[in-house]
Formats: C-alpha cells, structure tokens, sequence
C-alpha cells in the first residue's frame, strides 16, 4: 500500500467518526514508532498528541506521518484544554477534508497566489532550500527533530519563487501551526534576520564577487548597473531569481554562466550554516 493510500484510509476512518458522531480515542502509531492519538466527543475533535506534542503541532506532525497503524476505543474521552482551532478547522486540517466549503486563513491565502514566472533559475540557484534550512534549524529548538519534516518539497519550491509577503506567510503560519503562542514571536524574530541577510547586504557581497571571479574586474561596474535595473534591492527569493537570470545573460560562455550560479548557490548556502 502506498503512502497516499495509507493515509487516504485513515482520513476515511476519522471522517466516518466524525460523521457517526462518535466519542473515544483514535490511537496510532507512525511507520518510525511514534505514539500518537485523537481524541473525540461527539465527533469533534477535542485533542491530539504526538509524542510529547500535542494540539495544533500534534495535528501538523499527524498530517506528515507515513505508514499508519490506528484502532479506535469507544468511551467518553477526558477533558483537555488545547490550542486547537474549531472542530471543523481542526478536521480539515488533519485530513484535508472539511464538512463545508470554507474560507482559508489570509495567510493561506497569500501563499497561494499565483507566483510570478521567472526565468528559470531557481531550481539551480536552490533558494528553497537555503531558506527550509534555515527554518528547519531555527524550529528543531522548539520541536526537536521532527522540525526534519516539517518544510517538505512543496513549501520548498514555493519558498524558491516567493515574493517577500509570501515568504512571510509561510514564516507565520510554519510558527502558527508548530509553536505555542509564547513562541511564535520569538521564533519569527530570530529567523527572519537569518533569512534576510540571503538577501540583503552579505548575499549581494557573496554575489558580487562571484560575478567578479566569471567576468574579471569588469563584473563590479556590471554589478552596480544589473542591481540599479533591478530597483536597487532584492528583498524575496523571486527578486533574486530575476537578479541573477540578468546576471547569467551578461556572461558570455554558457558554461561559465551555470559555473557562476552553482558558486553562487554554494555562497547563499554558507549564509544558511
């Protein structure tokens, strides 16, 4: 059984709980042997713990597993307080599935937006994951190891294109959704300064000499004029994509324009240690 498959079946099992306005507790273990359960009264869902996470971060881990092994045990579950959001929410957001159309969240609603094209550069230049490293690191303080999994291939491919307010939002709802509220400031303070200096002063440096080292001493002057077209400042992932698709149309020899991207790229990551 695939994985989709797996899971398609276990969203079934909680859908029909709810649906049967059912109380108990779902108990399920991972394929990497973490405990976990939900708890239900009257088919909502009142509780969730992951390890030694609970609430909303239990539900976000839950969503991530693979190999699913659950039973259900009737009974009236016990009263706990968590930081879940309503029934309807909470459900959706573990299988995907909600009872009635609703409106996402704005912070969902920005990172759907449709990205802006670009001209290709950014699987190369891997922006997306400079930037999950960084969060990965800065959630593995609060999670633990299972920040490991928390940026999957998805975010990080909207992560590689993003525009500043959409890499914001995924920021605040990656906090949102893993961090209790005491945390979420915290965490957003600390890693935003990290991913900006990608972008800012000490990413342009790592730039430059980059594009010194492919064109010679002539690359400064085409630096300055490059970064001017370009507004003067790259602030997002999808600025900097365009910043150095112009850069690689300034070099001559093919090979030596992939050279400078893959320098490039090693730079941006050696922000990111």
């Amino acid at each position: 059984m695939t994985d989709t498959d797996n899971y398609r079946k276990f969203s079934q099992v909680v859908r029909g709980i709810c649906d049967d306005a059912r109380s108990g507790t779902l108990f399920v273990r991972t394929s990497d042997n973490h405990a976990s359960m939900v708890l239900f009264d009257k088919g909502d869902i009142t509780g969730a713990y992951f390890g030694s996470l609970k609430g909303k971060k239990a539900i976000a881990m839950l969503r991530m597993s693979e190999g699913l092994t659950y039973h259900f045990e009737e009974g009236r579950p016990p009263t706990v307080r968590q930081d879940l959001r309503s029934p309807a929410e909470t459900l959706v957001e573990l299988i995907g599935e909600s009872p009635s159309p609703a409106k996402p969240d704005p912070a969902t609603r920005a990172a759907a937006k449709p990205v802006p094209q670009t001209t290709g550069i950014s699987d190369k230049l891997g922006l997306g994951n400079v930037i999950a490293r960084i969060l990965t690191r800065e959630l593995a303080k609060y999670i633990g190891p299972a920040a490991q999994g928390v940026v999957g291939g998805a975010e990080r491919g909207v992560l590689a294109v993003a525009t500043h307010d959409q890499m914001l939002s995924l920021i605040n709802k990656l906090s949102a959704d893993f961090l209790e509220p005491d945390e979420q400031s915290r965490f957003e303070r600390e890693v935003i300064p990290q991913i900006d200096r990608v972008f800012t002063r000490e990413g342009l440096t790592a730039i430059t000499a980059q594009l010194v080292e492919s064109l010679g001493p002539v690359g400064r002057s085409v630096w300055e004029r490059v970064l001017a077209d370009s507004g003067g400042e790259v602030r997002s992932p999808a600025e900097m994509d365009r910043l150095i698709a112009s850069l690689v149309d300034e070099i001559d020899n093919a090979d030596e324009g992939q050279q400078f991207v893959t320098r490039v790229r090693r730079a941006l990551e050696s922000l990111a240690s």
